[in-house]
């Protein structure tokens, strides 16, 4: 488990169950997804035939990449995730984690991988979820 320390106050932040260094690879290929797709979406805007092949090849291939790291979590890393996203959202704060937890976790944890490959932004939620609870980025390993 990652400890975490609050460096504003000095408390203890939630122990995480993923590692940092498994955060970075979601956050980096999540961005790369939704950089390839606007990428995809602004060649479509010129016509389905100015759209390289293999932009799309390169785009289906990190989704495959994205969804196999989110399905290979185990289930309380799935809830983290999602708990995690829902911070960076601001459907929770950090005073209500035990809260956005839980309701990760109360059997959310089987479409975690789906819920989360369709959510807009996955990449930065996950970065702005984890530095609420004082993982700032730049404590996230460098995976590309």
């Amino acid at each position: 488990m990652q400890n975490i320390l609050d460096d504003t106050d000095g408390s203890e932040s939630p122990e995480l169950v993923t590692p940092l260094a498994t955060y970075a690879f979601l956050i980096a290929r999540a961005r790369h997804l939704d950089a390839a797709e606007q990428s995809i979406e602004a060649d479509m805007e010129l016509g389905p035939l100015e759209t390289p092949r293999e932009a799309v090849v390169e785009r289906d291939a990190t989704r495959d990449e994205l969804r196999e790291a989110l399905d290979d979590l185990t289930d309380d890393q799935k809830a983290e995730v999602l708990a995690v996203v829902w911070l960076g959202r601001g459907d929770y704060d950090p005073s209500t984690w035990d809260d956005a937890l839980a309701d990760a976790a109360s059997g959310r944890t089987r479409r975690a991988a789906a819920y989360l490959m369709e959510t807009p932004g996955l990449g930065d939620l996950m970065a702005e979820g984890l530095a609420s609870l004082g993982v700032p980025e730049d404590d996230l390993e460098d995976v590309e």
